[in-house]
């Protein structure tokens, strides 16, 4: 896959050719996702495995996220759908939860999850949405989407 990622750290992540070498101007400052606790490594890590296996758009977000998760060794997978995931989420210590309104969420690095509750901006009143952040203003879940939305119920970011 040819898909550049946002980077927050100045060096690669692995020899893929996947990450920019420099900050990426469209996140907010090293020093900000510091002081939250932001783990790039894993963040980087998150966001490249959802890439590596999206299909496109299957209206199974939740799983890929999940699956994402887990083989980025940040938690094991749990049963649930995607408006489950502010649940699911508050229980892994691989994960911290920032307010929704102290941050422009097409600003977010690598690796952070965007959850959105049932039928909120849009998406599925059965089962809601939640995607993976790549650092570029972008996220996947199943597939890829330029269209980050406003309207989000939780964000998490990864600490470990």
């Amino acid at each position: 896959s040819n898909y550049r990622f946002g980077s927050l750290t100045a060096n690669r992540f692995g020899s893929t050719g996947f990450f920019n070498n420099s900050l990426n101007t469209s996140t907010q400052n090293l020093s900000f996702w510091k002081r939250l606790g932001y783990c790039a490594t894993s963040g980087l890590s998150l966001a490249k495995t959802a890439v590596q296996r999206a299909v496109g758009f299957t209206g199974f977000c939740a799983k890929y996220v999940k699956n994402a998760i887990a083989a980025a060794g940040l938690g094991s997978y749990v049963k649930g759908h995607a408006y489950q995931m502010i649940s699911i989420l508050r229980a892994n210590k691989n994960f911290k939860e920032i307010p929704v309104g102290s941050v422009d969420p097409k600003k977010l690095p690598a690796g952070c999850i965007l959850v959105y509750g049932k039928g909120q901006a849009g998406y599925s009143k059965r089962y809601g949405h939640t995607e993976i952040t790549t650092g570029t203003g972008r996220a996947v879940s199943d597939g890829i989407t330029n269209n980050i939305k406003p309207n989000i119920a939780a964000i998490f970011i990864p600490v470990a």
